[in-house]
């Protein structure tokens, strides 16, 4: 960004009539980029045993950055369509949902709401939306993202998995 300004003056010999005032104008303008950054990471291996029921097991954990008008919104979409799958087997554990919990730190956007809700992740992704109308950039926002699942004496021994994939978009999109 270049600034610039240009003052005019004449040198002459001193007259008694007033000159009129020499004037210019222009627009000058600063331009803030756009952020938009999730930090996230999954859980990897989570505790327990997939006979017994999953209550509010941790699956990611982040943070968010955004600075647009429109707001933000965090789509989260499961490989296995709300599922743990067995790699070994066709049996899965079933978990349907995903669970969005605010963290402890951060500041959302003036104008926002956080998102907390429970999500079907069956058919389509999960969207998890904040609004379209910031007045103020979210700033290190955390969340927790959470699954649960019914107890299921019948599965078989293995590790079942799922990968889920989250995107950071303006809510306005």
């Amino acid at each position: 960004m270049v600034l610039s300004a240009v003052a005019a003056m004449t040198l002459g010999v001193f007259s008694a009539s007033a000159t009129a005032p020499s004037e210019d104008s222009g627009a000058i303008s600063v331009a803030v980029a756009g952020v938009n950054d999730l930090i996230a990471s999954t859980t990897g291996l989570m505790p327990g045993d997939g006979k017994e029921a999953g209550a509010d097991k941790v699956i990611a954990t982040g943070t968010i950055d955004n600075n647009s008008l429109n707001g933000w919104k965090l789509t989260v979409e499961s490989a296995n369509l709300g599922m743990l799958k067995n790699a070994s087997t066709t049996n899965s554990i079933n978990y349907n949902s995903i669970v969005w919990v605010k963290g402890a730190d951060g500041i959302l956007g003036a104008g926002l709401t956080d998102p907390a809700s429970d999500k079907q992740v069956t058919a389509a992704p999960a969207v998890f939306s904040a609004g379209t109308a910031a007045t103020t950039a979210t700033e290190a926002y955390a969340f927790i993202l959470q699954i649960n699942w019914a107890a299921d004496s019948t599965q078989p021994a293995g590790t079942y998995d799922d990968t889920i994939t989250m995107t950071l978009s303006d809510a306005g999109i």
